[in-house]
């Protein structure tokens, strides 16, 4: 239902929270709409997307180019 519900956002904002409770699901199965996600330079203020997908990266255990800059992101920025 989430990656459906995806589909069919226009609002980045709206796509981020969508896309934040797809990481919480740790499940492969949403990594086409979270990869694609991530891609995006726009992130709404009230989700830390960064820290959302190193864990979704980190827990189900896939490497991102990114992942280090999304770990420094979070050390950094408290």
């Amino acid at each position: 239902m989430l990656k459906k519900a995806y589909s069919t956002l226009d609002n980045l904002e709206d796509q981020d929270t969508v896309i934040e409770a797809l990481c919480h699901q740790f499940s492969e199965e949403g990594l086409p709409e979270i990869g694609q996600h991530m891609k995006k330079e726009f992130f709404s203020a009230l989700i830390d997307m960064e820290h959302t997908a190193y864990s979704y990266y980190s827990i189900v255990g896939i490497d991102h180019p990114e992942l280090e800059y999304w770990k420094n992101a979070i050390i950094y920025c408290k």
